[in-house]
């Protein structure tokens, strides 16, 4: 599906050296070298990644098929091929719950807050003749969804895991028991047990509405063998299926699985601890995406260290890398120099060609401000940053020497076409400010005192009052970014020391395990942001340029993919295109880039109208000129100047010119 960031020094997995890391080395034998597998390479890479130092497991599970997506059995225990998943027996704990839910809700029994209570009065008075009757029933239930029995996976060894029987009780107790007497069943405890690989499956079957395929490692031919075909349904009523799937939506969305939720999946989860005789083990099963799923994730972490939650972190970002492999790239070598833009001696210092309009017709109409105007606002602002970087090398001819003469500057501000501002006002401000610039530039304006900057500040007045508009408190509007900002960079912290950490011979290797192993795309940026200011990173800017490419060319929202661009660009020209006052830029390759992160936040907009960062972010990406804060954009002096702004870490010990003059 998607390839990993570390190919190039793990390899690819084999079916025989999957099972062999799963504890099944007899499994080699069972299947042929050409048997294709159902596990996918990189969520098994990233799940042994996520579990490396913790004991437990992760099975994920293809609902529609019961293939077996990953397997996780950490640590592996080579000595007695003993492989968690599969016969690893725990309690599930809390997270069962649900299965009871099952059971209470297609019985008719109503649950106001305590699932217990239904339980108890399942059990007494007993509705099926006796209290064994009543266990019976729940039992058969239990049984339905696969649990307390083998669910037959192609692998040897599978444990059945424990759903006591009447006879078991009449035993243990001599016949003189009753629901209270039981009730750690009712919580997941007690003599109850399942493997994980039963939790992945009952959690496949809530995703299915009901309904499962035999879990299998090698994909099935079909034909007259029907054993993973078949589907197999549970005694479970759909109303009873709705009720929980919709709990567990909200776990996700406001409760105990809330972590999740940033994920960009519609995923339902449900997590809990279980008790054990050192620390709790904590446990997580879900799926995703609520509609129409495509993978059900059971993780166990037993005797967790630092969070009792530490499985629901793990459980969200499986699923999200599975469903959006594209929001996570393979960073081998991001990066081939050769294709950047070659720039030659004859290249023109002049914009002469109208390349950086931006069409977005789909906005025009929108009811939502900011879209309706994202078109002009963009095109209004190049165009001013254009001819003032067009005057700029006419005044550099007055000022110093010459680049072109006065005719050519004049003929290609001339061209630049003030039609494609469909905005009435804007198109008029933005001629007069055409128009006062060619006067400026025959001298005729010297006697006034009148500056280039001068002629900006009406035109960027009218472009910040149709802007602005959509909030009174323009300065809030102006400045919200600054606090997301900090936090934004500050909740990658944990992942960045580990780079800060490394030894020189390992630093490229643990930030790019860490950029792969983020939760999401915000915290990809972020990571990104501080691997770039740091002065650690001064000899890996050829990867930062490249990884900063592909997070922009993504299509992916960060509130801060503004800062990417600004940071990716600055480290671009002044690594491969030099920064001296006569090292042209290519102004085409970074313009095309700033264009699709813009519209990147505009399509962000659309299901999101009312983020003011998104908002902000295009704003910084639309008004800002090419390189520089002061109009020189097309020579690479100003490189260095952004760069120090930028990434004020990598210079700690020089004096940073720039220091408290802010980014914006």
């Amino acid at each position: 599906m998607y390839r990993s960031v570390f190919r190039f020094w793990l390899g690819g997995l084999s079916v025989a050296l999957m099972v062999s890391l799963c504890g099944c080395t007899q499994q080699k034998q069972m299947h042929e070298q050409d048997d294709e597998s159902t596990i996918d390479e990189q969520l098994q890479k990233l799940g042994e990644e996520l579990m490396a130092g913790k004991v437990g497991s992760i099975v994920a599970l293809d609902p529609t098929t019961g293939e077996v997506l990953c397997m996780v059995s950490s640590p592996v225990d080579s000595a007695r091929q003993f492989n968690r998943c599969i016969q690893g027996q725990y309690p599930p704990g809390e997270v069962f719950r649900v299965a009871h839910e099952l059971v209470l809700l297609s019985e008719g029994k109503t649950i106001d807050g305590d699932f217990r209570e239904g339980f108890l009065d399942m059990m007494s008075p007993p509705k099926y003749g006796s209290i064994q009757g009543s266990l019976t029933k729940w039992r058969d239930y239990m049984v339905s969804m696969g649990l307390g029995r083998q669910l037959g996976i192609d692998l040897p060894n599978e444990k059945r895991g424990v759903i006591p029987t009447a006879d078991y009780y009449d035993k243990a107790y001599r016949g003189q028991w009753d629901g209270q007497t039981i009730m750690d069943d009712a919580i997941g405890q007690g003599v109850l047990s399942v493997t994980p690989l039963q939790l992945a499956n009952l959690c496949a079957t809530i995703a299915n509405r009901g309904s499962f395929f035999v879990p299998h490692v090698v994909k099935s031919e079909g034909g007259q063998d029907t054993t993973f075909t078949t589907r197999h349904r549970t005694m479970v009523t759909e109303e009873a299926y709705a009720a929980v799937i919709k709990e567990m939506r909200t776990s996700v969305m406001s409760g105990d699985c809330k972590e999740i939720e940033s994920f960009h999946i519609e995923a339902c989860g449900v997590s809990g601890t279980a008790l054990s005789k050192g620390k709790p083990h904590s446990v997580f099963m879900g799926f995703a995406p609520m509609d129409h799923p495509k993978i059900a994730i059971a993780v166990y972490v037993e005797n967790s260290d630092s969070d009792i939650h530490d499985a629901v972190p793990i459980g969200g970002l499986l699923m999200e890398k599975y469903l959006n492999p594209s929001e996570w790239f393979d960073f081998e070598k991001p990066v081939d120099l050769s294709e950047l833009p070659q720039i030659t001696e004859e290249e023109t210092y002049l914009f002469e060609d109208m390349s950086f309009v931006l069409r977005i017709p789909e906005y025009a109409l929108s009811p939502q401000p900011f879209l309706a105007n994202a078109e002009d606002f963009y095109n209004s602002c190049a165009i001013l940053w254009n001819i003032y970087s067009n005057y700029e090398v006419w005044y550099r001819r007055h000022s110093m020497y010459q680049l072109r003469d006065d005719h050519e500057v004049r003929k290609t501000i001339q061209k630049m076409d003030v039609d494609i501002i469909r905005d009435k006002d804007l198109r008029s401000a933005t001629q007069n400010y055409k128009d006062s610039m060619l006067l400026l530039m025959t001298g005729v304006l010297d006697e006034e005192g009148v500056s280039a900057s001068d002629l900006i500040e009406p035109l960027s007045h009218v472009i910040k009052r149709k802007t602005y508009r959509l909030y009174d408190d323009e300065k809030r509007f102006a400045m919200s970014l600054d606090s997301l900002t900090d936090v934004a960079e500050g909740m990658v912290m944990d992942k960045f020391r580990k780079y800060q950490d490394a030894d020189e011979q390992n630093q490229l290797k643990v930030i790019l395990h860490e950029l792969s192993t983020c939760r999401n795309f915000d915290e990809q940026c972020s990571l990104w942001r501080n691997w770039a200011n740091c002065e650690k990173s001064l000899i890996e800017d050829e990867w930062l340029v490249g990884v900063g490419m592909l997070l922009m060319q993504s299509g992916n929202y960060s509130p801060i993919l503004h800062r990417v661009w600004i940071t990716w660009r600055a480290l671009c020209q002044s690594r491969y295109y030099g920064v001296s006052r006569d090292s042209t830029i290519p102004n085409p390759y970074y313009n095309e880039i700033r264009k699709r992160c813009f519209i990147t936040c505009l399509k962000h907009l659309e299901s999101h109208p009312e983020d003011i960062y998104a908002m902000n972010c295009a704003l910084v990406l639309g008004s800002r000129s090419n390189l520089n804060r002061y109009g020189q954009n097309l020579f690479g002096n100003e490189a260095v100047i952004e760069e120090s702004i930028m990434l004020p870490m990598r210079y700690p010990s020089s004096d940073n010119d720039a220091e408290g003059k802010g980014e914006e």
